[in-house]
């Protein structure tokens, strides 16, 4: 089963605990039977430090270490571990998740449009991407507080999926704007939208070669993309 996040307490030699969460900004943070490594140091300046650690005497009951696993979040929402950090794990994911379905919605859209042509498919993709809602979905906030109980706040759980959702959008323009701008400077042509999205799905950079290799595999092993034609 893949791992969508998980929650880290790492423990200073004073004593003191910060959590962590750190999470994959696509696809999975670690695979199904994959492997990952967790450096203390990076850690420590990671942007997905949270704070002092909600339970550190319970972590600390359990024998000292540097770094405590206390949540582990899978793909199909299933959890284990401490009970509030999963929810906030599941309003990130569910939050990322519904931002792809907005993005996947607005290239096919693009595509219809006939965009896939354009001479700067970019600019237009990036303006409509850039005004993608951010917005918490109501009813995936209430299926997690269905499923977590009152472990904690709503105005939290909402921040959380926000920030799944504001993070989906930065990667994917990112990628995006590496791509145009690569192209600019190096003065070649684009591709099509389609063959940008068949190849990358807004996941990588297109000039990565591992990012195509992964296409070129996909189309190996799938009878057609999806949600294109």
């Amino acid at each position: 089963m893949a791992i969508y996040g998980v929650a880290v307490a790492v423990f200073g030699k004073h004593g003191n605990c910060d959590l962590h969460m750190p999470k994959s900004n696509w696809g999975w943070f670690i695979d199904p039977l994959g492997t990952r490594g967790l450096d203390l140091s990076s850690l420590h300046q990671s942007k997905n430090r949270l704070g002092s650690c909600s339970d550190t005497e319970g972590l600390k009951s359990a024998g000292f270490r540097k770094i405590v696993i206390g949540t582990v979040d899978f793909e199909n929402g299933n959890y284990e571990g401490n009970k509030t950090d999963a929810a906030l794990l599941e309003a990130n994911r569910l939050g990322r998740e519904s931002q792809y379905a907005r993005i996947d919605n607005l290239v096919v859209s693009e595509l219809n449009l006939g965009h896939s042509e354009s001479v700067d498919w970019t600019a237009s993709l990036l303006t409509n991407a850039s005004a993608l809602s951010d917005t918490p979905n109501p009813e995936a906030i209430l299926s997690i507080e269905n499923r977590f109980g009152s472990v904690i706040a709503l105005e939290r759980l909402q921040e959380e999926m926000r920030s799944g959702s504001m993070w989906a959008k930065v990667f994917f323009t990112n990628n995006v704007k590496i791509y145009a701008l690569v192209t600019s400077k190096k003065g070649w042509p684009l591709v099509s939208l389609r063959t940008w999205w068949e190849s990358t799905k807004g996941a990588c950079d297109y000039y990565l070669s591992w990012c195509r290799d992964e296409a070129e595999q996909r189309d190996h092993t799938a009878s057609a993309p999806l949600g294109l034609d």
